[in-house]
């Protein structure tokens, strides 16, 4: 799920970038779609920045957009038993019934995993309270991750590791994760340079790097300065 705007995409589109190419990696088929209506073109620019030009990749076959839909916790509740009538066509407006690749699907736990990026609500806090939680008390539970910015990412730690195999914090765990896949990637091709937009979330830690130990430094000469003003007036 792609449950954010371009406001949150700071943190949160290099950690899409990497979900994505991480499961192109793997081969795996992917499904996008959002609840949020800004969120419907990141989808679509998504995959074709990361799986546009890999030919393993055919629209339909091994991944498909399925767009916005509007509704929030209904469409999640619906979902969970219809899939096909919470989004009745995709993106392109091709009829659910007549993709390939969603020929089994009738209902969410027929996806091997739910990955849901978000900024807020509805976000991943509502996917696991009306999505997950349901298929817990019997059948096939659902294998749910998220990645969240930094002011979600509290809120989700609770359904950890419950009804959640993992999460992913803010702009941090977004370059941790996107150099463990990295890393993976090198090892599989070797010698072949790791394209800029596969290392986004990496370069953008670098400010965030220079403004904490800024922090930490003017910190540190503000205590310096208070205890030396003391010091200096006891001695008066």
């Amino acid at each position: 799920m792609f449950d954010f705007d371009p406001a949150s995409a700071g943190e949160l589109q290099p950690m899409a970038t990497a979900i994505i190419h991480h499961c192109a990696m793997r081969k795996l088929r992917i499904c996008g779609m959002t609840l949020w209506a800004p969120g419907g073109p990141l989808i679509g620019a998504t995959f074709t920045d990361v799986i546009g030009n890999n030919p393993a990749y055919v629209y339909g076959v091994n991944f498909v957009d399925l767009g916005y839909q509007a509704g929030n916790e209904g469409v999640m509740k619906q979902v969970g038993t219809d899939f096909p009538r919470a989004f009745p066509s995709d993106a392109r407006s091709t009829p659910f019934a007549q993709v390939p690749m969603l020929k089994d699907i009738h209902k969410l736990t027929d996806f091997d995993l739910l990955v849901s990026v978000s900024a807020g609500y509805p976000g991943s806090k509502e996917w696991i309270q009306y999505g997950v939680s349901p298929t817990m008390t019997g059948g096939k539970p659902l294998p749910f991750v998220a990645g969240a910015t930094g002011v979600q990412t509290p809120q989700l730690i609770p359904y950890y590791p419950g009804q959640m195999a993992g999460v992913l914090g803010a702009i941090k765990g977004a370059a941790e994760y996107e150099s463990l896949v990295n890393t993976k990637l090198r090892s599989m091709d070797s010698g072949k340079p790791i394209a800029p937009k596969f290392q986004e979330a990496q370069r953008r830690m670098a400010p965030q790097l220079v403004a904490h130990v800024l922090m930490v430094g003017l910190i540190v000469v503000g205590n310096v300065i208070y205890f030396a003003g003391r010091r200096k007036g006891a001695h008066a």
